[in-house]
C-alpha cells in the first residue's frame, strides 16, 4: 500500500506542476496582449 500512495503523490505534484504551468501562459499571454495593446495605442497616437 506504501508504493501507491507515492504514486498517488507524484500525481499530484504534477497535476499541481501542471496547473501552474498553465497559470503562468496565461499571465504570459495577458502580458503580450497588454503590451500589444499599449503598442498599438502609441502607434495609433502618431498617425
Amino acid at each position: 500500500m506504501k508504493g501507491k500512495k507515492k504514486v498517488h503523490e507524484g500525481l499530484r505534484n504534477l497535476e499541481r506542476g501542471f496547473t501552474k504551468e498553465k497559470e503562468l501562459e496565461e499571465s504570459l499571454k495577458y502580458e503580450i496582449a497588454k503590451e500589444q495593446d499599449v503598442y498599438k495605442q502609441s502607434g495609433n497616437k502618431k498617425k
